[in-house]
């Protein structure tokens, strides 16, 4: 009886089946969270739309919630002996957080609670942690032992194995 008086319209009953597999489709919800986040204030959407002009070839920024920034870093260099490639690594860290909170927006940054950047290398990869507030006093830092002071104080460094 139902399928009876739902032959009558097909472009409805089209229309709702197109409607099931666009709800079905594992893309829809990646798409639904894009709308649903363009009217929430997050600090880490407007730090990476500001930036994605400015970010160099090798930096992707990505963000993990609203008030949390991922950033991955593939290092160009490589040293000539892989026991000079720790403290060349650990420079770069250092170098990359730098130029991020340089580029970065400061009245924004100050209100961003994580921020993340995985270094990945031919020898070593290193997860570094911070936060915005953090990031906005190292703009001020011109003294290189000042500036690693700092690092040391507000940066948890872990390093990962080679194959993750």
């Amino acid at each position: 009886m139902i399928w009876k008086g739902a032959m009558k319209y097909p472009v409805l009953i089209t229309g709702v089946i197109m409607f099931v597999l666009f709800l079905s489709n594992e893309k829809t919800k990646i798409w639904w969270n894009e709308i649903s986040m363009r009217y929430i204030p997050s600090t880490c959407k407007s730090l990476e739309d500001r930036m994605q002009s400015k970010l160099p070839d090798h930096w992707k920024l990505r963000c993990a919630n609203k008030d949390s920034l991922i950033l991955r870093v593939k290092v160009k260099e490589n040293p000539i002996e892989p026991t000079q490639s720790r403290a060349l690594y650990y420079r770069i860290l250092a170098n990359e957080i730098k130029s991020f909170a340089l580029m970065a927006n400061p009245e924004t940054l100050v209100h961003l609670l994580s921020f993340k950047l995985y270094l990945k290398g031919k020898y070593y990869r290193i997860l570094a942690q911070t936060d915005g507030e953090a990031l906005v006093q190292l703009r001020e830092i011109k003294d290189k032992e000042r500036m690693a002071n700092h690092l040391k104080l507000t940066v948890k460094v872990k390093e990962l194995p080679k194959d993750s």
